[in-house]
């Protein structure tokens, strides 16, 4: 069939005949997938399967298997187990009766051989059970496995034994009956006996303790346990063991008149003692074991001696003694025996008597307010908490209702129809709109589009946002008017430009920082000057609205500042140029490399033609790896001058045409919400990034290697401004490239504040201090409520630190984490002095929590009126929460934050 069907796989459509389809019939019923066996293999199966029936044939007809199996023998059908069975049997029976003879016989001729050792068992096995028992009589056991002749030789051993042995033992003359066992033991305890005979006699120190009482065996040891007695019972007296001693040692007869003289003396002492007792009871009762510092029984006749004359010596003191029973005796009557009861044990030293009593006083006063003000008495942190976060949610939700309620009056407001039939030009108003809506091409103007549907167009879209000079150029004088006009940035807008937006408008509010850069044309037009026109810019530098309002109108502070996500970032900013008036949220990442000011010095550095190559090169370097290695951070690049940005540029396109990967990366930044740049001061204000690198840019000259102290526009009189609007663009890092140290730039004797503050500055990056204020707080706890708990948790192994923060906004209580000491694992907040001064409710109890969140903190708050009712149970919840937070410490994000 295997030839058949190969034959056939061979041939040009072998498939279709009929021979395949009767071979393919014959073969299905056998195959368990018919249809996914293939032909070859199919035919490979046939011929293996063809092999194995020849080799099952040639294994039947095997001469020498048959002849070793006879009968048994029946092919591959052999019933193997029972074959495997009786082999194992005969070789089990050969090894017990060592005849292989009979075990052949037995295998071989059955019927007769069996009937034979029937007989055989039953001539022996009367003999057999016999010897069994005797043998048992005798203690020798059963021993059902032996061979006889070992049997035989253990008998003839056990009587000669006996030959040897009753001699003996009827010279002992033993009792009768006497058994083996208590012959053994005899022996056992006579052997011990002279065991112990012998070491007696080699004992050295039994001769030198008992000299002639000692006799050996033959020493009187009734009269030495006597004395043993008679010295145990006087030591039970509390007489000392030198006494005892002394008193064994020497004639007896004197020994016992000197005891009984010092008996005598020593009775007429303590008569003595009873009478001064008895006198000084009069003024009271003697505490012996108080008076000789000694319990009761364990005082010598030295100790009271010495308790005597150091009294005596000290009757000085018995005024105030007498003074200290009088305020005592007052104390026991205000109820405070037990502050008595700690100072008498001396658990309570006089000098902390007074704050004990305060700490008592105040916490029965508190009690008493607790029990008696059902607010406190009602208060538990589970209710607290639960209504602090409906409250929050309510106050999200209404931030969301408002926003709706103003899109719903909005929806509302007609719109006025206007004309929308006739000729295009008479068109007004909604019918002017829909028209352009309808329109692909030539749209009319803004202007115009304003002019004859503002009315319209402000009911659709009343909030406008737009530039000062897109207000004089899109909305006509008198045809367009607002409820409110909001102008943003505005300490760099000219007066003259925000006159117009300023009357179209019922209100105005003049948003703008007064410490940012003042209005400039200068980068209104192109120069093609190699160098800035310092006195051009100093010209132009003129007064913003924002600073005529400030001397007009009421002026407000926006005092909490998000943008950065480190402290360091903003405090020299807000110490040099906001008073320390800005509320700075702490970092809980106190020392991170992700997080605060970097300095690349970079040396052999020149400045020449207001440009620095060396530090160029140095910071194009730093974007490209920053770029490669960390493109979901964002970055910026800032410079103090426009020559110093065109370097760089320069240098990271270079970059850019040698290195793939870093195009790639450039590419990629086009399309983010906020793309990599690169810009010069003048430019960079409103822009902001987690990241800045800032070139310095100045630096020594290159043939002189002198530092020149010319700083260009910083210098001017509203220089500062610059810099402020430069040291506040990063949210998470600044990195400042720069070949200068502070020491490097000379202050005359009226020194510009610009150059003073870069001065001061580059002093800042390099030591972190601004003068002689670091950047942590030196605060003290704001209440002994945050002194317990940091002293509990100090206790438990932490490191805390109190009042986290800078300036204006602090977090009571930072844990620090063990593995890393400059990050905060944990935030606590007490209901202390900072929760109860904020000025809003939404400030207190959503507002900060939300922000310190943002900025990647962990917060746990602790309210002071469940410390003091449930303090175990606040404690466990306390520490459980740092455990967690300790295992589990918080990472910084990578995402923004505003």
């Amino acid at each position: 069939m295997a030839k058949q069907l190969r034959t056939i796989h061979g041939q040009w459509f072998g498939r279709l005949r009929s021979e395949y389809r009767t071979l393919r019939k014959e073969l299905t019923p056998v195959l368990r997938n018919p249809k996914e066996v293939r032909d070859r293999t199919l035919a490979g199966h046939l011929e293996t399967l063809a092999g194995l029936l020849d080799e099952d044939k040639r294994f039947a007809e095997d001469t020498n298997i048959k002849a070793a199996l006879a009968a048994a023998f029946k092919g591959v059908e052999t019933d193997w187990p029972a074959l495997r069975d009786a082999v194992t049997w005969v070789e089990t029976f050969t090894q017990t009766t060592e005849d292989a003879f009979l075990s052949q016989d037995l295998l071989t001729n059955r019927a007769v051989t069996v009937p034979k050792v029937s007989r055989f068992r039953g001539q022996f096995s009367q003999p057999v059970t016999i010897l069994q028992q005797r043998l048992t009589a005798c203690g020798l056991g059963t021993h059902k496995e032996s061979p006889l002749t070992l049997l035989q030789k253990l008998l003839e051993e056990h009587a000669r034994v006996l030959d040897e042995t009753l001699p003996l033992l009827r010279r002992a003359q033993l009792a009768r009956p006497t058994t083996i066992e208590q012959i053994s033991s005899a022996i056992t305890a006579k052997q011990q006996l002279l065991d112990i005979e012998q070491e007696l006699e080699t004992r050295q120190e039994l001769h030198a303790v008992l000299g002639p009482h000692w006799q050996g065996f033959a020493t009187d040891t009734d009269s030495l346990l006597q004395a043993l007695d008679w010295i145990s019972r006087i030591r039970t007296t509390g007489v000392s063991p030198g006494f005892v001693s002394w008193f064994v040692s020497g004639p007896e007869g004197l020994r016992t008149h000197e005891v009984s003289t010092m008996a005598y003396t020593t009775k007429r002492f303590v008569a003595v003692l009873g009478e001064v007792l008895q006198l000084l009871s009069r003024w009271g009762s003697v505490n012996l074991a108080r008076w000789l510092a000694k319990e009761e029984t364990s005082y010598t006749f030295q100790d009271i001696i010495f308790a005597c004359d150091r009294c005596l010596a000290t009757t000085d003191y018995l005024n105030r003694w007498g003074e200290f029973c009088r305020v005592v005796a007052r104390l026991q009557e205000y109820g405070l025996a037990d502050q008595i009861t700690l100072i008498q044990e001396h658990s309570l030293t006089p000098d902390r008597h007074a704050s004990y009593f305060r700490a008592l006083a105040y916490e029965a006063i508190a009690r008493q307010a607790v029990q008696t003000t059902p607010t406190l008495t009602n208060f538990t942190r589970v209710a607290y908490e639960r209504t602090i976060r409906e409250f929050q949610r309510i106050d999200r939700d209404l931030n969301c209702l408002r926003g709706q309620l103003i899109a719903s009056h909005i929806a509302k407001r007609p719109i006025p129809a206007g004309i929308g039939t006739g000729p295009v030009r008479t068109l007004t108003n909604r019918g002017l709109i829909e028209h352009e809506l309808s329109k692909k091409t030539r749209h009319i103007p803004i202007r115009q589009l304003v002019r004859r549907a503002g009315k319209a167009l402000q009911a659709i879209k009343p909030c406008f946002m737009m530039s000062p000079l897109s207000v004089a150029q899109y909305l006509p004088p008198g045809q367009m008017d607002f409820d409110l006009v909001v102008m943003d940035e505005a300490s760099q807008v000219k007066p003259e430009d925000a006159l117009g937006a300023i009357l179209r408008g019922k209100q105005v509010v003049i948003v703008g920082d007064p410490k940012q850069l003042p209005p400039t044309t200068f980068f209104d037009q192109i120069s093609d000057v190699e160098e800035e026109d310092e006195e051009r810019i100093a010209a132009e530098e003129t007064e913003s609205i924002l600073e005529i309002a400030q001397r007009t109108f009421a002026n407000r502070m926006l005092l909490w500042h998000y943008r950065s996500q480190h402290p360091s970032l903003i405090a020299f900013s807000n110490s040099q140029f906001y008073n320390n008036e800005l509320l700075l949220f702490p970092s809980p990442y106190a020392q991170h490399d992700e997080f605060g000011i970097q300095v690349h010095w970079i040396e052999a550095a020149t400045y020449k033609n207001s440009r620095n190559l060396t530090e160029a090169l140095a910071v194009a370097q730093a974007v490209r790896a920053h770029l490669i290695e960390r493109p979901e951070v964002s970055l910026g690049v800032a410079t103090m001058n426009s020559q110093q940005r065109d370097l760089i540029l320069a240098e990271i396109e270079r970059l850019q045409k040698a290195d793939g990967r870093f195009d790639v990366a450039l590419r990629q930044q086009e399309g983010r919400d906020e793309p990599f740049f690169v810009k010069n001061l003048e430019n960079v204000q409103g822009d902001e990034r987690e990241v800045i690198f800032i070139s310095t840019t100045y630096g020594r000259d290159p043939d002189t290697q002198r530092v020149y102290q010319r700083f260009g526009p910083i210098a001017r009189d509203k220089g500062w401004r610059r810099l402020n609007v430069l040291f506040t663009r990063a949210r998470r890092r600044i990195e400042l490239f720069t070949s200068l140290k502070a020491n490097d730039i000379v202050l005359g004797e009226n020194p510009s504040r610009g150059v003073a503050a870069f001065r001061d500055y580059l002093a800042f990056a390099e030591t972190g201090h601004i003068g002689e204020r670091g950047l942590d707080s030196g605060r003290s706890p704001d209440s002994d409520f945050e002194v317990d708990v940091a002293t509990l948790l100090d206790a438990h192994g932490y490191q805390t630190e109190a009042q986290i923060g800078v300036a204006g906004f602090f977090i009571d209580i930072g844990v620090k984490d063990t593995q890393d000491p400059g990050t905060y694992i944990l935030g606590i907040e007490c209901d202390g002095a900072t929760y109860h001064s904020a000025k809003s409710l939404r400030d207190r109890d959503r507002l900060r929590q939300e922000i310190l969140e943002a900025k990647g903190w962990k917060i746990h708050r602790i309210w002071s009126t469940d410390w003091f009712k449930n303090r175990e149970s606040e404690i466990q919840r306390l520490l459980s929460v740092v455990a967690n937070a300790a295992r589990t410490p918080e990472k910084f994000k990578t995402s923004s934050a505003s």
